[in-house]
């Protein structure tokens, strides 16, 4: 019996760097990955300043979601980014930078969702302002820094910089089983050609590494977590220093297909959060894990004819808090959604040196 198969390619962006868009191979051994790693590490060691490379990925990313159109939940040919800071101070005196849209305004407020980013201290304020003004300089405009390469089973359309394009490729596979195994206990596996493209990331994990990425996405218990945000979360460090590697992907090559990551992280939020991330979710979370007045962090909810009011606040808190004489309420944080606002009361403790 003889079978044929065809290789069905890869998707990549549009914009990836020529050093993996000409890379071809008949195998893949540890040192196709590690050249692979390199190309990437190479296209952005062009900019030492980390903030400053920061803040181009940032503003990319941005003007990348608008032009997509899916920045903004209905988003209108008048929607665009634009860098802002907040009017009033937060209690340690600064007024911080965020991203919004030109189209948001009081008065439609509760009416429209805009887009909104907050931007923090690892980027570099004035960079972003000049790129926001003067958009990026015409070298990273032309420079193909994107190193999306991606199985041909993947669903997504784009990578946030460029589109995903189909790379055909010529190789053919044969299989040849004899009928009788009995008599003759081989088959002949036959690969004719050369891969014109970078070989796209292995699909299967190892399950102990599954495992301990389930735990970490565990340990976040965050009902929003994305994976650009698990990228980004502290305890990831300590994961990458397990391992003796820099970064996660360098831990196993299949950590390089981020569907894979995305899908786990999914099925965990669904186990963790069943009721999901409105209203439904705060009250069964207060119900499953909150009923306990020592170690509860939801304390109350209230419903009436003017809406929904949900405090938290732990116990050691709430001493210190019926103990002082006045408060700050900053409304500057803007981490929940679906029409609820956050109201912070704010205090500087001399005890512990710090806001709480």
């Amino acid at each position: 019996m003889r079978y044929r198969y065809e290789c069905t390619g890869v998707k990549r962006c549009e914009y990836l760097d020529n050093s993996l868009a000409t890379l071809s191979h008949t195998h893949v051994t540890s040192e196709t990955w590690e050249q692979m790693r390199n190309s990437h590490l190479n296209i952005y060691r062009t900019e030492r300043d980390e903030r400053k490379k920061k803040s181009t990925s940032l503003y990319s990313a941005v003007t990348g979601r608008f032009h997509s159109g899916i920045a903004c939940p209905n988003q209108k040919v008048s929607c665009a980014p634009v860098l802002r800071q907040m009017r009033h101070q937060t209690v340690s005196g600064i007024r911080p930078w965020y991203i919004g849209c030109a189209s948001w305004s009081w008065q439609t407020a509760n009416t429209e969702r805009h887009f909104y980013r907050a931007v923090g201290d690892k980027y570099n304020i004035e960079y972003l302002q000049n790129l926001f003004e003067n958009g990026l300089p015409h070298e990273l405009e032309q420079r193909d820094t994107c190193e999306v390469v991606l199985s041909t089973r993947t669903k997504l359309k784009d990578c946030g910089k460029g589109k995903l394009v189909r790379v055909l490729c010529g190789v053919t596979f044969n299989i040849i089983i004899p009928f009788d195994l009995q008599e003759c206990p081989y088959y002949l596996f036959t690969s004719h050609g050369i891969h014109s493209h970078p070989p796209p990331p292995p699909t299967k994990t190892p399950e102990a590494l599954t495992q301990e990425i389930v735990a970490l996405i565990r340990r976040a218990n965050d009902p929003s977590l994305t994976v650009a945000t698990f990228l980004k979360s502290s305890f990831l460090d300590e994961f990458c220093q397990k391992h003796n590697k820099s970064t996660f992907i360098q831990v196993h090559q299949s950590l390089s297909n981020l569907d894979r990551l995305r899908q786990t992280i999914y099925r965990e939020k669904l186990i963790m959060f069943p009721a999901g991330q409105d209203m439904a979710g705060v009250q069964f979370e207060k119900q499953m894990r909150h009923q306990d007045p020592e170690e509860a962090y939801i304390q109350d909810i209230s419903t009436n004819m003017l809406g929904t009011v949900v405090l938290t606040m732990r116990k050691e808190q709430a001493i210190i808090f019926s103990k002082i004489e006045a408060f700050q309420v900053d409304l500057s944080f803007k981490r929940v959604g679906f029409g609820f606002h956050e109201l912070i009361f704010a205090i500087f403790h001399e005890g512990h040196g710090k806001r709480m």
